[in-house]
């Protein structure tokens, strides 16, 4: 902490919180904002509590990931990665009446949202009446479209869902 302490006040040591500081490092000809930014760990413990600092970053990393990946921002850790970390990437759940509520919230047919799906007309009513369920990338596309249902209009123009009902 006395490290901490002793770097120069003009380069901008921000406490964080939580033992995580930010020092910024001026870059010649590049002005204050142009500089580097460096996040410092820091972690006063107690041997015999026998706190172990890189489980601490490890879980600190996790969480934030966690929260990432909760708020849809892309990454690029792999799924390997991302478990090693803690981070759990939620199955998506979607229910018969899910799939039947999408499909009358944007006033269509089983059949014209079997083609747009590229599924068959047979799968559309077998997922509705709770016999089949959607898998793979199909399910991540009803997801999605119970969260916007103009998300795939693209598939049947610029007109819109009306005019496909």
């Amino acid at each position: 902490m006395a490290t901490l302490r002793n770097i120069p006040n003009k380069l901008g040591v921000v406490n964080l919180g939580g033992g995580l500081y930010k020092v910024r490092t001026p870059q010649s000809g590049k002005g204050k904002s142009g500089g580097f930014r460096t996040i410092i760990v820091y972690k006063e413990t107690d041997k015999n509590k026998g706190i172990n600092m890189r489980d601490q970053i490890k879980k600190a990393i996790g969480d934030t990931l966690q929260n990432i990946v909760k708020q849809g921002i892309k990454t690029s850790f792999t799924e390997k990665e991302l478990k090693g970390l803690g981070v759990e990437i939620p199955e998506v759940e979607i229910s018969a009446k899910d799939i039947q509520k999408i499909r009358e919230r944007i006033k269509i047919s089983q059949s014209v949202f079997a083609k747009i799906l590229n599924v068959s007309s047979s799968s559309v009513r077998q997922w509705e009446q709770g016999k089949r369920t959607p898998t793979g990338s199909t399910k991540i596309l009803l997801e999605l479209l119970k969260r916007d249902p103009n998300i795939l209009n693209f598939r049947i123009g610029s007109s819109g869902w009306e005019k496909q009902a």
